[in-house]
């Protein structure tokens, strides 16, 4: 379950799958801050939902004052929950940095003729504990299953999630055995088990950097390769 800190604040709603899901939810705290002024103090969450799952995920991506970007097409494509009180700023517009304490240094608030310009409209009712059911694990879009696939729980069978770097990405047959974001092998190592396991074309064996000195081969003879000064013949 996703974990909401602090009171629901913003929420973005956009259409998905034949109904409204929230797409950017703002939660805030009421804190010190550094300068020794109070004020709110915002994270926010991603939202995707999971046709295959049928499961909303809210995932932390950030934090600062509320925001909404438009919309490029014409119409109506997003719906926009505020607590009373609260205000969102154009993201796609940079605001010359305010003076005052860090609680009010907020960017100038948009109106409703602003939101309905961009494609947004506002809605009154409240969203309820959209935590409650929500998964706090990102996800990434697949092609091939035209949808928001979770990018380490059951991933479907077109994505491949690198241990090292976390990349999520496309498999395509021998593809998958070396990340394209890191180029880290994502073979299993035959000594340790970590990711990172490179194929010796002496032995056969998958061995990672760590384990690759004075190896042994598949029957436990010392392999050519295993040698710390060894070169590739010339």
């Amino acid at each position: 379950m996703a974990e909401q800190p602090g009171e629901l604040a913003v929420v973005l709603y956009v259409e998905d799958d034949g109904a409204w899901r929230p797409s950017q939810v703002f939660t805030r705290r009421w804190i010190r801050f550094v300068d020794g002024s109070d004020g709110w103090s915002y994270d926010l969450f991603d939202g995707s939902w999971c046709r295959r799952d049928q499961r909303l995920h809210l995932y932390k991506s950030g934090g600062g004052d509320p925001y909404v970007n438009g919309f490029v097409d014409p119409g109506i494509h997003g719906r926009l929950w505020m607590l009373d009180g609260e205000s969102v700023h154009d993201g796609g517009k940079s605001h010359p940095r305010r003076k005052g304490p860090m609680g009010s240094r907020r960017a100038p608030a948009l109106t409703d003729a602003d939101l309905l310009a961009m494609g947004i409209e506002r809605t009154y009712e409240h969203p309820g504990d959209l935590f409650a059911d929500a998964s706090d694990e990102p996800t990434t879009y697949c092609e091939a299953c035209d949808d928001e696939i979770p990018r380490h729980a059951e991933p479907c069978e077109h994505l491949c999630t690198c241990d090292h770097c976390g990349a999520t990405y496309k498999s395509e047959g021998d593809e998958e055995d070396r990340c394209p974001d890191c180029n880290t092998s994502q073979l299993e190592c035959e000594e340790c088990g970590e990711c990172g396991g490179e194929t010796c074309i002496s032995c056969g064996r998958n061995l990672c950097g760590p384990c690759w000195p004075e190896h042994a081969d598949e029957v436990g003879e010392p392999c050519e390769r295993g040698r710390p000064n060894w070169k590739e013949p010339e």
